[in-house]
């Protein structure tokens, strides 16, 4: 299995009720930990990205740079803010409202590997970066294949991650995601540090199990022969599975301490909410064991698991 180093999770501030959006408040105190400069004409997408790449690789305790470094960003739904801002401004030139051209600034920040530039610089991470979108599933997408990456000695280490920003406009997160919209929308930005070295865990899996209309046997055959001796077992239901299915309790087996934990309740749902739940089992007073994320759509059930060591 690939060893996990290090992680990060910034989680959203507590809302003022149930029912509220969960956002991330004042980001200036991390920045200012995390970062040997403050960033410039970056936008929140991006600046999300720096700091949780730059605080993860921070917490790793001899933490890597260079070519052989690769950084892996999953965004269900990337920089929109900026996006938005060239197209507003793009429309009001070409109605005579502005005088052009859109801002070249604005243009070459909302191009969607941005943020991945600046997560290298922000870390001296140098080798092959990626972005991947993959909807409901671009987190669990980018591990696969930082995954893969190491597994062919393409690379040593892979930084990565999963954000994405508050969205205001909810009808077209709706319409362009398979979002819950019984939940708040919330956001967030997790990162894990791979390698050889599992000084902190191991990423178990990250791949599809079974169709979508049937019970997940080969998902439970896999827990069975994945857990240790001693291991807990956390389920983090994700989008299109119920905390309450009943599927759910297939894959509890016997004698074993395990637990279902109703992330998005805390976070939010959002394209990449499945990083904050796995980025979280490495959290301060976190139980070592296995921790297991499914979700289910478009026809097959997909889940990442990862396993926290115990505390040395």
């Amino acid at each position: 299995m690939t060893g996990i180093l290090s992680a990060f999770a910034l989680w959203p501030d507590a809302p003022a009720s149930a029912a509220d959006d969960r956002r991330i408040g004042d980001l200036s105190a991390l920045e200012a930990r995390v970062l040997a400069e403050r960033p410039r004409r970056v936008g929140r997408h991006a600046r999300l990205s720096m700091l949780g790449a730059a605080a993860c690789l921070r917490d790793a305790a001899n933490p890597p740079a260079g070519p052989r470094v690769g950084i892996y960003l999953g965004s269900a739904l990337g920089n929109t803010a900026q996006e938005h801002e060239v197209v507003e401004q793009a429309v009001a030139v070409a109605a005579g409202l502005a005088e052009g051209p859109a801002s070249p600034v604005a243009f070459a920040a909302s191009v969607s590997n941005s943020a991945t530039f600046h997560v290298s610089r922000a870390t001296g991470a140098l080798g092959p970066n990626l972005v991947v979108s993959q909807e409901m599933r671009s987190f669990e997408g980018a591990l696969a294949a930082a995954d893969l990456a190491i597994a062919c000695g393409d690379i040593d280490f892979a930084l990565v991650g999963g954000v994405d920003e508050h969205q205001a406009d909810r009808r077209t997160v709706w319409r362009r995601l398979d979002l819950d919209p019984a939940l708040p929308l919330g956001e967030g930005t997790a990162w894990l540090l791979l390698g050889r070295d599992a000084t902190r865990g191991e990423l178990a899996w990250s791949d599809r199990f079974g169709p979508a209309d049937a019970p997940p046997d080969v998902l439970a055959g896999r827990i069975r022969d994945t857990l240790r001796p001693g291991d807990a077992l956390v389920l983090l239901p994700g989008p299109g599975v119920d905390a309450n299915d009943p599927a759910l309790g297939a894959l509890l087996p016997a004698g074993v301490a395990a637990w279902i934990d109703d992330y998005r309740a805390r976070c939010g749902t959002f394209g990449t909410a499945a990083g904050l739940a796995i980025a979280g089992a490495f959290a301060p007073g976190a139980a070592p064991g296995l921790y297991v994320h499914l979700s289910r759509g478009h026809g097959t059930w997909w889940s990442a698991a990862v396993r926290r060591n115990p505390d040395p």
